[in-house]
């Protein structure tokens, strides 16, 4: 039998004809029910783009004009992002790129992912203030701190600016979490509250990050950021972030100014500038309520409530970690140089005869610091004096460049040995391990009840497209997986990960060993999904076999049963 083993240190096919036109009928009603654009947009229209529309979601697209650089859209007929994830999607990795296409509407995805990701701000205003509305906002936030204790000040921060300083806001030993009175006396006294990780309190960012996570690849965390009209801005420096960040405005509406990168791609930890140091602002603008802001990492970007009303923004981010081409070559070049010495002769081969004689940096006669011509006192040139020996050993010896050339030729040949497919398994199992588990409308309970019934005519498939991994591990064939990852640990620090108590009986599977005969049949299935298989058709020697793996992976969460009627 495999072994279950502890944790570990395109979209695909369309939705059915028949959800395709009840999503499209509430569409339109939608569309019937939207504000309609004001005769000043109108004017200010530049373009209209014609795109296909993804089977159940009808957007009109309009682009309405440009500030600064940076485009703004206009989109006149939103879903609310309830029926966006309680829609009836066949391949969870479609149903992810429709949450995604509804989060950043109008701009399709495609176009996001080519001219914005990772590249250059975007603003989207929509004229729509309940776009967000789904995500929360205060009340919720306090609606949920009755039903669920948020500690205070791990999980919930209060900061104010007193007197040129950030000041932490502070309540009686006796309040160690966060109710609805204790928000209030906050906001009252100009407090800022930043809720993190809402993901793991709030049902409707747990769907989205869930979501996001799904679409993009990359492990995401939230916060909600909540003030009064009198609050001004926590940060009197401005952050650089290390991070891509989407911001969503759910109510009030905040002033926005953006500045040039003073580092292009920061990969580090985020630095604060004051504003003295970043120039003049590229962006300065206002977004309110069902507005969004893209922010690549490196943009230096201030955020203060503007208006009347409580201000609420919900900050989707990238976690900057091991997802750069820094990370995947530090991981790729050690290992392709072990098969190299292992393939190859010539990387076995010694180097030149007394080479130390003619490399190093002595021997550097390119560098500027090396020169046949010196400056007199008044800055003229002067030829120095040197004799014919001197002169002879000044110039470059012909063999720094053989040298050169060998080790540049051995270089490139490594590409050949680069483990492209290996080192994408080494990143993605972390990613695997940490990321947040889909919402999935299928209790737990019924599937370990519906596991002991499988036979070798049960119809089954996988729980998402995404939800295994198969890694290739000495002689074991080892299905990873995040189906059991804990909603409450995602998000945390990375200290915070490796202190978490673990319970040795009960720690959740992320990987399941099986010997390599079992690979085939581990890739069927998951080539079958989003199709649903008979039992007795995964291509394993024995009916014995075939339901015991099924029943294993059911167990596990891996697999669900069709219900039949």
């Amino acid at each position: 039998m495999p072994k279950k083993r502890g944790r570990a240190t395109s979209l695909g096919q369309q939705v059915k004809a028949e959800e395709t036109k009840k999503a499209k009928s509430k569409a339109s009603k939608k569309k019937d029910a939207a504000p309609p654009i004001t005769s000043s947009m109108k004017e200010e229209i530049e373009n209209v783009e014609d795109r296909p529309q993804i089977e159940d979601q009808i957007v009109e697209e309009e682009f309405i004009g440009t500030m600064d650089g940076t485009q703004f859209f206009q989109s006149e007929t939103p879903s609310s992002f309830k029926e966006m994830t309680k829609t009836k999607v066949a391949d969870s990795s479609l149903h992810a790129s429709l949450v995604f296409e509804w989060m950043i509407s109008p701009v399709p995805s495609e176009k996001f992912i080519d001219a914005y990701w990772d590249r250059k701000p975007l603003i989207i205003k929509r004229n729509f203030p309940e776009y967000y509305q789904g995500l929360g906002d205060l009340q919720r936030v306090k609606k949920t701190s009755k039903i669920r204790p948020i500690p205070i000040p791990k999980t919930l921060e209060a900061i104010k600016m007193q007197h040129g300083k950030r000041v932490m806001g502070s309540l009686p030993i006796s309040t160690k979490t966060a109710t609805p009175e204790a928000m209030d006396t906050l906001l009252k006294n100009n407090y800022h509250l930043h809720l993190h990780h809402p993901q793991q309190y709030i049902k409707s960012i747990w769907r989205l990050v869930a979501y996001l996570e799904d679409f993009l690849g990359f492990p995401m965390n939230a916060t909600y950021e909540m003030s009064s009209p009198q609050s001004a801005d926590p940060h009197p420096l401005i952050s650089a972030s290390n991070t891509d960040r989407f911001i969503l405005q759910s109510e009030g509406s905040s002033a926005i100014r953006m500045f040039s990168p003073p580092i292009q791609l920061p990969y580090t930890e985020s630095k604060n500038y004051p504003a003295s140091e970043l120039g003049d602002a590229i962006l300065d603008s206002t977004i309110s309520a069902g507005d969004l802001l893209y922010v690549p990492r490196g943009f230096p970007v201030s955020m203060t409530s503007s208006g009347e009303g409580h201000n609420t923004r919900i900050l989707i981010h990238t976690i900057p970690e091991n997802n750069n081409w820094f990370h995947f070559f530090s991981l790729a070049i050690p290992r392709a140089l072990e098969l190299a010495v292992e393939e190859d002769p010539s990387y076995r081969e010694l180097l030149p005869v007394n080479f130390h004689s003619y490399m190093g940096v002595m021997f550097d006669r390119s560098d500027p610091n090396f020169t046949e011509n010196s400056e007199d006192s008044h800055g003229n040139p002067e030829k120095a004096e040197v004799s014919e020996d001197s002169q002879e050993s000044s110039q470059t010896d012909p063999r720094r460049g053989e040298f050169e050339n060998v080790a540049t030729q051995r270089f490139f040949n490594l590409k050949k040995f680069l483990p492209f497919d290996g080192v994408s398994d080494q990143l993605a199992i972390p990613f695997l391990e940490r990321r947040i588990v889909l919402p999935s409308d299928i209790d737990r309970d019924s599937i370990l009840k519906e596991s002991k019934l499988i036979n070798i005519d049960t119809m089954v498939r996988l729980v998402a497209k995404n939800a295994v991994r198969i890694v290739i591990e000495g002689e074991f064939c080892c299905l990873y997986t995040y189906v059991n990852n804990d909603r409450n640990l995602h998000g945390i620090s990375t200290q915070e990960w490796n202190e978490r108590p673990i319970d040795d009986e009960n720690q959740p599977v992320s990987c399941i060993e099986y010997s390599m005969s079992y690979g085939p049949a581990l890739e069927f299935i998951i080539d079958s999904y989003p199709g649903w298989i008979k039992v007795d058709s995964i291509p394993l020697d024995s009916a014995e076999e075939q339901r015991d793996l099924a029943q294993q992976l059911a167990e596990n969460g891996i697999l669900q049963v069709e219900k039949l009627t």
